[in-house]
């Protein structure tokens, strides 16, 4: 008997011999030792953009024309909800948007910089951040 790819077959060339009450090992998987380094922030201590439910997901960014950032999202939630996204830059205006980047109504943002998103059932929707500046464009 033989083992290729972990599948057992009968005469693959190549393929690793079985021996009665051996092991048949891949590749070492030895621990590598790691430092702790010093003045690098941690991933949870900034984000790019943050959603407060589970059950909807961003699936896109997209940049349809410089200064503006089209966040897709999918919901997987049974019922329409209001999520919150936050953006971890600064934004000076966001809209909803069809998945397409078609601008709809105006978002408020809250005290926290958090934005309330409407978000249909079982359904796909976008966001459209205005950031602050345009690139230079030399």
């Amino acid at each position: 008997m033989t083992i290729w790819n972990g599948r057992r077959t009968s005469g693959t060339p190549s393929a690793v011999t079985e021996r009665p009450g051996a092991s048949v090992k891949g590749r070492s998987s030895r621990s590598v030792a790691q430092r702790r380094h010093t003045g690098i922030r941690r991933a949870d201590d900034y984000a790019l953009l943050v959603l407060d439910d589970p059950r909807v997901r961003i699936v896109g960014l997209t940049v349809p024309e410089p200064g503006r950032v089209l966040v897709r999202l999918q919901s997987f939630a049974e019922e329409h909800i209001t999520c919150r996204l936050t953006p971890g830059f600064p934004v000076t205006a966001a809209m909803s948007a069809d998945y397409l980047g078609t601008v709809g109504a105006a978002l408020r943002a809250g005290e926290d910089g958090s934005l309330p998103v409407p978000v249909p059932r079982l359904g796909t929707m976008a966001v459209s951040l205005t950031t602050g500046s345009e690139p230079d464009r030399d």
